[in-house]
């Protein structure tokens, strides 16, 4: 009875990691985000952290925004793509000008 359990637990570990497997290569891979993540993120991840800082606002409703970007900017300082999103949140939710 041991010996069937076993046999069964061993088969059904292998089908979930050939699932896992299939999910994997069935995801597309953004190559130009990585690309762009490895040489330009940096840069971008420096102009926002200073213009949505939560110190550069007086008012409590533009402060709590600012509080909210920045954390998500900091979450997301290796992912291009995500910054270039939250380039675009920044400027609209903040009263700030465009540079």
């Amino acid at each position: 009875m041991k010996v069937i359990k076993r046999v069964l637990r061993y088969f059904a570990r292998k089908r979930e990691i050939r699932m896992e497997k299939r999910k994997i290569l069935g995801e597309r891979i953004d190559f130009d985000n990585i690309v762009s993540s490895a040489f330009h993120a940096k840069e971008l991840y420096d102009e926002l952290k200073t213009v949505c800082h939560p110190d550069r606002f007086q008012e409590r409703g533009a402060i709590a925004k600012a509080t909210e970007l920045f954390q998500a900017v900091t979450q997301n300082k290796g992912n291009y793509g995500e910054l270039l999103k939250l380039k675009e949140r920044i400027y609209n939710e903040l009263p700030i000008k465009r540079r």
